[in-house]
């Protein structure tokens, strides 16, 4: 699948991620599998969710799917606004017990002109209707920000999804064992490297280091799973209380799912079809995408694509980071020398907003050192065979090679790569910062000196290992 989507016109010396990536209509890998992934969920994995689970999700999502408005407290309150004018232009009667029910959800019994329970007198259905919508603003508002609200009916979206990954999950375990495997062999070589690591020995921190780097481990998503069912049976239960104490109803029942959301904390939806990793010390987590990758068997390729995700969440313990720090010891040089190289990279390959800021370092700091831990375990699992040629590709590419694009391909966009948050490079810089510095991918493609992979390079950066700095400051 990667040699058949590789640009002949980019070369890997050139711009390695557009090689591997090229903006151009062939699908590519990570797409393919995700949309393989959530299918397989749908039709096999979607039968174990509970009945009273998707009843649930049945009463809520017809609220706000294919809706006009992409705000999803919009589309609740023009449901409301509908049924109103119904009722309305049909039925006074109706319309006035309607106001009264909306009264009491509003608050305290209201006793002046502009209650709403008043404006059933109004002979303009579209006066009393904007009126009840001014109503029904002010009320989100207290409620919380629809921004946030929004946010929290998207998680909730996602949900049931999850807990179809989770029945996944169970019948893929030993999947996991693989990867158990592989974040041993990363700790272990680490270890090693950061005894070796010139400023931890001067600092005479290796005895605490090297134990809280070892406590590391793949963290079994049972829990989180839990998690879901329990804030799925406090969301019925909260809406049901919520229909029985205001007296409203059915229709108007997007007030509690609204009123719920703003009073409930969010479940964790990481493991769905999506591709996601996270490291909440000692605990390592990975979504399904990055299992799956595991099932592809050639053995480079699991180097460049399972092992670098793992590496690098591996990383994110050993770079200093916004909340994760238990020990936050680290070299300001090789800080220096990480930011300037994606800076660097940023001046050679950007194709949009790209800015090198040092909320990112910690996220650049972990592709480097997984990038390095590529060559460690291609060095370790083929040795020389690692300039051998992949079998059963179409074109002659080594197990080198093969690693290095898999890095990649993980990555891929066919859509300018741009930076989108406060904490990731865009993907081009993300992949060709990582490949400049890497002298073995320097050797698996045969790039020379002046190639503007090369001369994308900085100084060499080293995170760990003997030739680390001496000191940290």
């Amino acid at each position: 699948m990667i040699e058949n989507g590789l640009s002949e016109e980019i070369g890997p010396c050139d711009n390695f991620f557009r090689h591997v990536c090229p903006m151009d209509d062939k699908p590519y890998l990570m797409k393919i599998l995700a949309d393989e992934h959530r299918s397989d969920l749908s039709k096999n994995y979607q039968k174990t969710f509970d009945p009273k689970y998707q009843t649930l999700v049945r009463d809520v999502i017809p609220y706000f799917l294919n809706k006009s408005s992409p705000n999803i407290i919009d589309n609740y309150t023009e449901t409301i606004l509908s049924n109103l004018n119904n009722a309305c232009e049909t039925n006074r009667t109706e319309f006035k017990g309607y106001l009264d029910k909306l009264e009491k959800f509003f608050g305290t019994p209201c006793t002046s002109f502009f209650c709403v329970s008043q404006i059933s007198e109004f002979d303009n259905c579209d006066q009393a209707l904007d009126f009840v919508k001014n109503s029904l603003i002010a009320t989100y508002n207290v409620l919380g920000l629809p921004e946030s609200i929004n946010k929290k009916i998207l998680k909730f979206m996602d949900a049931p999804s999850v807990l179809w990954s989770y029945e996944w999950f169970d019948q893929h375990r030993d999947l996991y064992r693989k990867f158990n495997e592989t974040s041993k062999e990363i700790i272990e070589i680490s270890s090693k490297l950061l005894a070796d690591t010139p400023w931890v020995n001067r600092m005479n921190i290796t005895n605490i280091f090297v134990p809280y780097f070892e406590q590391l481990h793949i963290s079994n998503p049972d829990k989180f799973r839990d998690k879901i069912i329990e804030y799925f049976d406090d969301f019925i239960k909260k809406y049901n209380e919520c229909m029985k104490e205001s007296e409203l109803p059915k229709l108007f029942s997007p007030l509690c799912y609204i009123t719920v959301f703003s009073i409930t904390q969010s479940p964790v939806t990481m493991w769905n079809a999506g591709f996601q990793a996270m490291n909440s010390h000692p605990g390592l987590f990975f979504s399904n995408i990055v299992v799956l990758l595991s099932q592809i068997n050639l053995p480079s390729f699991y180097i460049g694509s399972v092992a670098k995700v793992i590496a690098h969440e591996i990383g994110h313990s050993l770079i200093i980071s916004k909340n994760q720090d238990f020990i936050p010891y680290y070299s300001n040089e090789t800080t220096k020398c990480v930011q300037n190289q994606f800076e660097k990279s940023c001046e050679y390959f950007q194709e949009g907003k790209c800015d090198t800021i040092y909320s990112r370092y910690d996220d650049n700091g972990a592709d480097l050192f997984a990038s390095f831990m590529i060559s460690k375990l291609l060095n370790s699992h083929f040795g020389a065979d690692k300039n051998n040629l992949v079998e059963g590709t179409t074109k002659n590419i080594t197990n080198a090679q093969l690693a290095f694009m898999a890095s990649a391909t993980v990555f891929c966009e066919k859509v300018p790569s741009v930076t989108q948050d406060l904490e990731h490079h865009a993907n081009v810089v993300r992949i060709n910062s990582i490949m400049s510095q890497n002298a073995d991918f320097k050797e698996a493609f045969n790039c020379p000196d002046n190639s503007k992979m090369m001369l994308a390079k900085n100084e060499q950066c080293h995170i760990i290992g003997k030739n680390a700095p001496i000191s940290r400051f």
